[in-house]
């Protein structure tokens, strides 16, 4: 019984998938409450807000979906103190010997551009033979997701002072 306990306990570990994370920049005393993820530069005024850092954060394709990068990121933007995720970009990479093949959705993709959701489709659908390469040329079908972004924090507005009489 403690070998089918134990067994499981690993399966499970070792299926969850491991999410690679890193940032640099700052860490304000103050964590968020909330943070809003933007795929699109255009949709905000980068005027408005104060670039805390960049962050990376990858997994393997299987295992770890986009959305459980931009969890991960969002946990840790929250913690940085930052108001905002831009997603700068979203790469689907060939592990080992088919790195030059790799995929790669760079930003700003905004709803109207698709070409990130068919990548995303490709992986998750078609493993391993991806549009045409296969999986002995992309070293055995394994690939990493790596989502890009930079934290964000929205400038304090200034109240204006009113005029004197």
């Amino acid at each position: 019984m403690k070998k089918v306990l134990l067994f499981s306990v690993a399966a499970i570990f070792l299926f969850s998938g491991c999410i690679s994370y890193d940032y640099q920049g700052k860490e304000l005393d103050t964590p968020s409450q909330t943070v809003q993820i933007c795929t699109d530069s255009k949709k905000i005024d980068i005027k408005e807000y104060t670039i805390l850092g960049n962050a990376c954060a990858s997994g393997d394709s299987v295992s770890v979906s986009q959305n459980d990068l931009y969890e991960k990121l969002s946990d840790k933007a929250k913690a940085c103190g930052a108001d905002m995720i831009l997603v700068t970009s979203y790469q689907v990479k060939p592990n080992g010997a088919g790195r030059a093949r790799a995929v790669n959705a760079n930003f700003d993709h905004g709803d109207s551009n698709n070409s990130w959701q068919q990548i995303g489709r490709d992986i998750d659908s078609n493993y391993g033979n991806m549009r045409g390469i296969s999986s002995e040329t992309s070293s055995n079908g394994s690939y990493t997701r790596v989502v890009k972004a930079q934290y964000l924090k929205r400038n304090a507005k200034k109240i204006a002072k009113p005029a004197e009489k």
